[in-house]
Order: structure tokens, then sequence, then C-alpha cells
């Protein structure tokens, strides 16, 4: 509010309260005529016990600091401390060391936190031997110690708000217009006060720096600070009683649609949020800067103005963009990069609004649906990301009143050198301060996502109750490389499962069930089949087991999904992205073991089947990388475009070498499996039998 308009409501509220208590008055005007006949002649304000509210906003919870620049005389009009602030001194005439005393205050702001800072600008003036207190060129430029203090502060950043002391005589008023228009806050009339008028003075000061930051703090949240009134009428005054305290929603209509408010805010905390550490780590920085802007602008830290949330889907960065709404205390305004693309939201007007209500937070789901390369996207996209890039540049974190921009995208590969990996427009990842990876989850985070909704679900007809630790571990590892939300679809599905089935959620039905979602539903083969696939799916495992410690058999199924008719699956490394030369080729033997174990057994004619077929597809990727990615065979070292490579004059030797490699990969893989044709059969039996082997089937099988 200005200042017209809140004199103007003040003014409505004293004549209301007023008018109410005469309409009560005037029903029994003899109740509450005084014994002397005196009017009533005063009215106090008093809050009721037991409002935590009222406490919060109008009582400080401790003093404030206030440094004093003045002649030591002068500052002996005011108390050293009160109950309502603590005065630091930081000048004195016997100190000539202006440059020192600098280092004072800022050395006092940082080890105290200051309210405001009080200073005489003719203290220790060196003009005519302090005769002449005018200056026609005006204060600023009076050469005084008070003044060159103050020059320096003015151009000093975050200062705490600066007031100017009238200790001898009044500031022209067009001292006053200049001091304020470059930065000044108050002045406090000190002429011919008694000392006790003057501490008075800076206690009053003090409060109404609290009230004005707490006012700041529920305006800049759209809030307002209401309370019911009662009234208590007595011989010579009138007690108003505020109780009943609360916070309401204060903003304007267009803030409201788009802000979430405290009722509609997610209960989501970043707790509840599995993995992505590096992300939660940020952003609980960010929040710490919320709550305590002016320790970070004290300390000289800074906080992002931008943060990037990227990763494959479902990892959790909309989950992260809750938990923020939830935990930090400011407005929040969500969106998504769909909303800005059909219209229906306006970046202008976003921002404008977050702006209002600053410090605030605007998050951006999806950014990539119009943030990709401006030089291949449409018109409209390219206008909009140009009105975000300015947007933001108009913004800063250092500023009384920043607005933070947190995004997140999909459109991202791991984390990669000069930010090549997130397919977003260079411009816009240069306003991102900070790019955060959010990852899939490891093994031990899937598990503890599981034993997190065990417990959720433990009082519920249908739960996880009758899973062991050991049966979550397993099931967390049967889901390696998946998200958590992949987790969540599973979990669903198997106690929608357990409910068809009147039981409690079983390992088996939660493997099927998320088998299905991710691989595709049953489908039937002939007996015929059924013996080769078993035989081929065991060659498989035998070597993923034989190169356990980097290629770990997960399980083995006879269960046909989708386009495949049963399959191995690997552990996954969740650390480490490199191959030597030798583990690439042990990637193509297993890839190769399916074919080279229906050879074995069925012959070379019956032995070729269609079923390698996206076996031999990815060992021959492999085998191009060998030769013309990674510069592993002798005399092929440049780097060469596959597709390039198959259409130069070099095509045939280039495809000859590649051949070469498979062809003698499968040769050794026939060679190892043939030795363990035993152990195979052994294997493609109790897969008929059981239909699914864990890794410790595949284990026991193979070494007893």
């Amino acid at each position: 509010l200005d200042a017209r308009v809140a004199k103007e409501r003040s003014k409505n509220f004293i004549i209301d309260t007023v008018y109410n208590i005469a309409e009560r008055a005037g029903e029994n005007p003899d109740r509450y005529q005084t014994l002397e006949g005196e009017p009533l002649s005063h009215i106090y304000f008093e809050v009721t016990d037991g409002e935590p509210l009222a406490k919060e906003f109008l009582e400080p919870p401790e003093k404030s600091n206030i440094i004093m620049v003045s002649y030591k005389t002068d500052r002996q009009k005011v108390e050293n401390e009160t109950d309502w602030y603590s005065r630091f001194d930081a000048w004195d005439t016997s100190d000539t060391n202006e440059e020192g005393k600098q280092s004072k205050i800022l050395e006092i702001m940082d080890e105290n936190k200051i309210s405001a800072i009080l200073i005489d600008p003719y203290f220790a003036t060196m003009e005519y031997g302090n005769q002449n207190l005018d200056h026609m060129e005006g204060i600023l430029h009076l050469n005084s110690r008070g003044t060159n203090v103050l020059r320096w502060l003015l151009k000093q950043k975050n200062m705490p708000p600066i007031y100017i002391l009238e200790m001898t005589q009044h500031i022209s008023l067009v001292d006053r217009i200049e001091l304020q228009s470059q930065g000044v806050k108050g002045f406090l009339d000190f002429v011919g006060k008694s000392n006790e008028e003057c501490t008075t003075m800076v206690d009053d000061l003090a409060y109404e720096l609290f009230l004005s930051k707490k006012i700041d703090y529920i305006t800049s949240k759209g809030r307002a600070l209401d309370f019911n009134i009662g009234q208590e009428i007595s011989d010579t005054y009138i007690n108003l009683k505020l109780f009943n305290f609360k916070l309401i929603n204060n903003m304007t209509m267009d803030a409201a649609q788009v802000t979430i408010t405290d009722a509609d805010k997610p209960d989501t905390l970043f707790d509840d949020v599995i993995g992505a550490d590096n992300a939660k780590k940020e952003l609980r920085r960010f929040i710490r800067f919320l709550k305590n802007p002016e320790d970070y602008r004290r300390t000289g830290m800074q906080v992002s103005k931008g943060i990037l949330l990227y990763g494959p889907p479902g990892t959790g960065k909309t989950k992260l963009a809750k938990a923020l709404a939830c935990e930090a205390d400011c407005p929040f305004i969500s969106t998504t990069g769909a909303q800005f693309v059909n219209g229906s939201k306006d970046i202008t007007s976003i921002f404008r609004l977050a702006k209002r209500y600053s410090p605030s937070v605007v998050f951006i789901d999806e950014i990539d649906s119009f943030a990709l390369d401006r030089r291949n996207s449409d018109s409209m996209r390219a206008t909009i990301l140009n009105n975000l890039l300015t947007a933001m540049d108009g913004f800063s974190s250092n500023s009384g009143k920043p607005v933070f921009v947190i995004a997140a995208t999909n459109a991202a590969d791991a984390p990669g050198l000069n930010e090549n990996n997130i397919h977003l427009d260079p411009a816009l990842l240069r306003r991102f301060s900070k790019k955060v990876f959010v990852d899939l989850p490891s093994t031990e985070e899937r598990k503890l996502f599981l034993t997190k909704q065990q417990e959720a679900l433990t009082g519920k007809d249908f739960n996880l109750n009758d899973l062991s630790p050991e049966d979550l571990l397993e099931f967390a590892k049967h889901t390696a490389g998946r998200s958590i939300a992949e987790l969540e679809n599973a979990l669903n599905l198997a106690i929608g499962e357990a409910v068809t089935l009147n039981q409690n959620v079983t390992l088996d039905i939660l493997r099927d069930v998320f088998d299905e979602s991710i691989y595709g539903e049953k489908i039937k083969i002939s007996p015929d089949h059924i013996r080769t696939t078993a035989l081929h799916e065991s060659g498989h495992a035998f070597m993923c087991y034989k190169y356990k410690e980097r290629f770990k058999p997960q399980f083995a199924t006879l269960v046909a999904r989708g386009d495949y008719l049963g399959m191995v699956s690997q552990e996954p490394q969740e650390e480490g992205l490199g191959f030597s030369k030798e583990e690439l080729l042990q990637r193509m033997q297993i890839c190769l073991a399916g074919r080279a174990a229906e050879i074995i057994f069925n012959g070379k004619e019956k032995g070729l089947t269609t079923g390698a077929s996206n076996d031999f597809n990815h060992a021959t990727r492999l085998a191009m990388g060998i030769v013309c990615r990674y510069g592993m065979e002798d005399g092929f070292l440049p780097v060469v475009d596959p597709n390039e490579m198959l259409q130069s004059p070099l095509a045939e030797k280039y495809f000859n070498q590649l051949n070469e490699i498979m062809r003698i990969q499968l040769e050794e893989t026939i060679a190892i499996l043939s030795k363990n044709k035993d152990t195979i059969e052994r294997l493609a039996n109790a897969l008929l039998e059981k239909s699914h082997l864990d890794f410790d089937d595949i284990e026991r099988i193979i070494t007893e």
C-alpha cells in the first residue's frame, strides 16, 4: 500500500470500530455512563492470549541490531541497549583511518544481523571548523566523515536500511529528496529532544523495522493477517480485544489462478522422493535462501537463479518440484511448456505476477515443448523462448525481489562435456546457473521405495506384507534400469491383480505384472518351439554367467511376451560406462550364444532359426563400434559413420572385417558351449520345468 491508501484504511478501521461501539453503547446509554460523567477518553488495543500468529507477526523474537555513526556525545542520547534494540558504534573521532572504520562496519555486519544504520552526516565536519553546516551543492557533497561513510554505504550492495540522524539541525527539504533518491530510508529528528525521547524514537524505529519485514513477508506471499475484534468498555476507556488471528489469501484474481495456494500444495516432501540426492541438495540450499536471504547476502553466498532438472522420464523431476512447492515458504507458480505453446498461459504475465509476489518460484515442466534449438523451431515456439529469455534476464537472485525459475526436461542424455547432452537452446542453458542430472534409481534406492510402499500399505486389505526383505531386494534387482514411476505402475497393477485373486501380493505377481507392463502380454508358443527356445535362452544364460563380473545374469524366462519367445535379463552395471575390447567381444559372444546353442543341439541346418535375429542385430552393432567408432581393430583407426562406410569404396573391406569378427566370435562361442553341453541341457530342462530361473537358480545348476 502507498501512504495515502494505508492512511485511509487505518482511518476507516478506527471509525468503523468506534461506530460499532457507539451503536452498542447507544442501546443502553445508562450502562456505559461513567460515574463522574466524563466521556470515554482512551482506546486501547489488546491481543488475547494464545494467539500464535499474533505473537509471530506482532512480537519481535529478538532485539534489532543498529549501527550508529555520530559523535560520542550524541550517541549518549541513545541508550546502548533496550528491550527493543542493541546499539553498535562504528566510528570515533580519535581514529582518522576511514578505510579501517569502513571495515569495522562490515565486520559488525558479518558478526551480527543488522537491522539499520543511523548516520549523522555532519559528524566530524572538516570544513570551516564545523561552523558552516550549510552546503550549496547539497549535503552529499559535504566534506565530513559522516557524509564520507554515507556515500560509501550507498554504493554498497545488500546493505540494511540507512537512516539520517538530525542531531543539531534539520535537513533541508531539497537534501531530503536527494538523499531518499539515493537510497536513504528515512530521518530521525533528535533536534532539541531529550535522551529519553531519542531512545524512544530508536525503540519505535526498531519495532517499525520488524513490522515492515513482516508486512513485506506476508504481502510478498499474497497473504494478509486477519482477526476479529471484541470490545470491552470501562469507566474511561475502550479496550479493543483482537483475537482469532489467521492468514488469508490476499492475491489478486489473476495471481490466485496460477499460484499454488497453501490449501492446494501437495504433501510431498523431499524425503518422499527416492534418489535424486544432488537435486535435493541444491533445492534444499535454495529453500534455505528463501527462508534466510539476509544470511546469504551478508556472507556473499549466491544461490542459483535458475535450476534445470534433466534426465530420463519417470525419475522424479516433477515430484521434486512438488516437494519444493510443499517445503518452500513462498508463492509457487506451476506451469508446463505445453500451456505456453497452446496459449493457455503467457510467459510475460506469469513473470509479472511472480515479480509482484517475489521472492517466488516459477516451475516450468516439459520445457522442451518450446525450448529446443530456435534454429529448428517454428516461429511461435521461437517467440515463446525469446520471451522466456527476456524474462529471465530481468531478474536476479541477489536483488530484493528475486524470481527463481525451476525447469524440467526429458530431452537430455547422461551428463556430458559442454552441456552437449542437454538438447535445449544454448542461450536458454546459459540462463540456468545450475543443471542437475536426475538419474534412474539404484538397486538400493528401488528397494527403499518398495520398503516405503510396503509400510504405507500395511493396514490395507491387500498389501505387500507377505513379501520378505529378500523378496523386495529380488524385485529391486529384477527392475534394474527402470524408473520409480515404472515401479509405481507395477505396484498398482499388482494390487489390482491381488484383488482379483483375493490374496496379498507375491513376488511372482509383482514380476509378472512388471514384465507385462514392460515387455507385453504373454503369448502362446507351439510345443515344438518351446524346447528350442529353452536351449537358446540357456546358451545366453551360461555365457552371461561365464562373464558374470560384468554381465551377470539376472533371470532367464520362457514366458513369451511381445516380440520375443523368451529372454535372459542382465543385471545392469550401475556405475561405469566404458568397455574394453575384450568386454565388447564377450558381449558379442553372449549375443551369439543363442544361435550357438541351437546349432549344437539341433544341427547346422535346423539350428538356423529366426529367433536369433535381434541377437545378430546387436552383435553387428558391437562389431561396428569396434571397427568404425572405437579404433580397436588393427588397420581401422579412423572413426567412420557406419552409413558412410557402407557407401564408400572401402565398404567391402570394412564389411569383410565385420563379418570376420562375428565369425570368429560365433565359432569361439560354439566351442565354449560344446564343452559345457550337459550344463546347457540342465539349464534348458530347468527352464522347461519352472519357466523362470533367477540368478541363484542359474548359479546352482551351472556349479552343481
